[in-house]
C-alpha cells in the first residue's frame, strides 16, 4: 500500500488561498488496479531479495522475535518507497504525466481491447476450462489474476462514463459459470431427473444444492469430470456455448448489460436478475443453460449409458458367484 501511495500523483487542490497536495478517492477507482497490482508483485519481489540476500539489520538473538522483525523490514521497506518514489518523479517529465497513466496507455488499454473482446474472453474460458479438466484451478491460473482486473475496469466504464462494454465481472462469473465452471448445472439436472446408472443419479442430488450456489467440485471430481476424455470435451465446450449466446444476444441489444457486482455464489436466476436489474438478464441465464445442455447432453448420456451396463455387468456378476 506504500508502495503504491508512493507512485500515484497526488492531486492538487484548492485550500482557502493556499493549494495543497492530496489523494482523492477518485485516485484509487477501478482504473488503477492495473497499477497496484503491478506495483503489488513488484513490491513482494523487492522485499523477497532483500530478505534472501539478507540485507538487513540483524539484532542479537536476545531480542524478542516481535521487535526484531520490524527491524529486518527496514532495509527493504525503505529501499522499497525510495524507488518507487523515483518512479513518479521520472513519469512525472514524462508525456504521461504519471506511472498510472503509462500502464493505461501501454498495458492496461491494449489489454483491455484484446482481454475483453469475444475472442480474448473465449481464449480465456478455453484456457481456464482446459486447465480445470487436468485438476488444475483454472479460475485462479488464468481469470482472477489476469482476466478480472479488465472486467472490473469495463464496468466501471460502463457505470461512470456510459460505455456499452459487454464482458463485465458479473457477466463471466454468473453467465458463463452456470452451475460452476464448465456451466454444469445442466449436467446435474440431467443426472438428477434422467439418468439410469446409480452413479450418477448419486452424483446428480448431491450436486443440485451446490450447483445451484454455482458450486460444482462434487460433480468435477465425482463423475469425475477431471482427466475423464469423455467429459472433459463438453466441460471446455459448454461453457464457450453459454458465453457465445450470451455475448451475441447482449451485443444486438436482446439482453442487458451486466453492471451490478453480484457474488458468484448468487444462485442461478438470481443472480441474472441482480446482475442487470431486468427479467431479461434472467432469460439470458436461460439461453446460456440451454446452450450448455445441447453440448452436455450426448457427452453425459454416452456416459451414463457406459455407466449403466457397467453397473448391470457387476450386479449378474455377483448374482452369479
Amino acid at each position: 500500500m506504500s508502495s503504491l501511495m508512493a507512485v500515484v500523483v497526488p492531486f492538487m487542490l484548492a485550500d482557502g488561498d493556499e493549494t495543497v497536495e492530496a489523494w482523492i478517492a477518485g485516485s484509487f477507482d477501478a482504473n488503477l488496479l492495473f497499477t497496484a497490482l503491478l506495483v503489488a508483485v513488484a513490491t513482494g519481489e523487492i522485499y523477497r531479495w532483500f530478505i534472501q540476500k539478507n540485507v538487513t539489520i540483524k539484532l542479537p538473538g536476545a531480542v524478542p522475535p516481535a521487535m526484531s522483525a520490524q527491524f529486518t523490514a527496514l532495509i527493504p521497506g525503505f529501499v522499497t518507497l525510495i524507488l518507487f518514489t523515483v518512479v513518479r518523479l521520472l513519469f512525472a517529465i514524462t508525456p504521461w504525466g504519471g506511472f498510472p497513466a503509462f500502464v493505461s496507455d501501454v498495458i492496461s488499454r491494449p489489454l483491455r481491447s484484446v482481454g475483453t473482446s469475444y475472442v480474448g474472453t473465449l481464449l480465456a474460458c478455453l484456457m481456464e476450462h482446459l486447465l480445470w479438466s487436468f485438476g488444475l484451478h483454472g479460475s485462479s491460473v488464468i481469470i482472477f489474476p489476469i482476466f478480472e482486473p479488465l472486467w472490473i475496469v469495463n464496468m466501471s466504464e460502463n457505470i461512470t462514463e456510459g460505455a456499452r462494454n459487454i464482458v463485465t465481472f458479473t457477466f463471466y462469473e454468473n453467465g458463463v459459470w452456470i452451475g460452476g465452471s464448465g456451466a454444469t448445472l445442466a449436467v446435474v439436472l440431467y443426472m438428477m431427473f434422467f439418468a439410469k446408472s446409480e452413479l450418477l443419479k448419486s452424483i446428480g442430488r448431491i450436486g443440485i444444492l451446490p450447483g445451484l450456489f454455482n458450486i460444482n467440485e462434487p460433480v468435477t471430481f465425482g463423475l469425475p469430470i477431471v482427466l475423464n476424455p469423455v467429459l472433459m470435451v463438453p466441460y471446455i465446450l459448454a461453457p464457450i456455448a453459454a458465453m457465445t449466446v450470451q455475448y451475441v444476444g447482449t451485443a444486438v441489444g436482446l439482453f442487458p448489460l451486466c453492471n451490478n457486482m453480484v457474488p458468484w455464489t448468487t444462485p442461478v436466476l438470481i443472480s441474472g436478475f441482480l446482475t442487470t436489474g431486468s427479467f431479461m438478464g434472467v432469460v439470458a441465464q436461460l439461453c446460456g443453460l440451454a446452450a450448455a445442455m445441447a453440448v452436455w447432453l450426448p457427452f453425459i448420456r454416452a456416459y451414463d449409458k457406459k455407466c449403466y451396463r457397467e453397473e448391470r455387468a457387476q450386479e449378474e456378476s455377483v448374482l452369479v458367484s
